[in-house]
């Protein structure tokens, strides 16, 4: 129930994005940066909960991310990779492979977490611009690329792509409602972490 709701936010989201599109626009490079993640070597691994690395396996159907199949490293090593840490809010488009073009939003739950690589992250560069404005971009630029990724051995998309597209401007006035739906976003997704985990606990308790 909790993620149907979580999947109607995201469509209205969509819907409200594409009714206040105007005419007017700017590079997409004014309004977001684009970082790339880091190939976390398998030998700095490890089997306590500690920090996560988030990978292009964990981001659910539902464009949010699961911390089934997560990989942890220690937190003694957040000063070496503090780089590609996550942010509430952010965005990633995975840009190489198989799964190219999935997009993933990032939810409190899920932090601290570092970016894994074949995958980039997306965060606002205008003050008080939502991370959920910032999404529905990466998507409405997604849309109008595909097919224009390059690559003998694995198809990938070239960051100036992305950097150089005119995208409609939206002005301040409209992100109140983006910032209201990812909060309301990010309540529904911790609840159904922490149900999870619940349910988890009594079937390990009771079976």
């Amino acid at each position: 129930m909790l993620s149907r709701l979580n999947d109607n936010l995201f469509a209205l989201s969509k819907i409200i994005f594409d009714h206040i599109l105007g005419n007017k626009t700017i590079k997409f490079s004014q309004i977001s940066t684009i970082q790339n993640g880091y190939a976390f070597k398998s030998k700095e691994y490890i089997t306590d909960k500690q920090l996560m690395i988030l990978r292009t396996k964990n981001i659910n159907d539902n464009h949010l991310f699961s911390k089934n199949d997560v990989i942890y490293i220690s937190n003694n090593l957040f000063s070496n990779y503090k780089k590609f840490l996550f942010n509430t809010f952010d965005t990633v488009l995975v840009m190489v492979g198989a799964s190219i073009g999935k997009t993933g939003f990032i939810t409190s739950n899920m932090m601290p977490a570092l970016q894994n690589q074949n995958m980039w992250r997306f965060r606002p560069l205008v003050s008080g611009m939502p991370g959920l404005l910032v999404y529905q971009y990466v998507n409405y630029i997604n849309e109008h690329v595909k097919g224009s990724a390059t690559g003998s051995a694995r198809s990938f998309y070239r960051k100036k792509v992305f950097n150089d597209f005119n995208v409609p401007y939206i002005e301040h006035k409209n992100y109140a409602i983006f910032i209201a739906l990812q909060k309301e976003i990010n309540r529904i997704n911790v609840e159904n972490d922490i149900l999870r985990n619940i349910k988890k606990s009594l079937l390990n308790y009771f079976f």
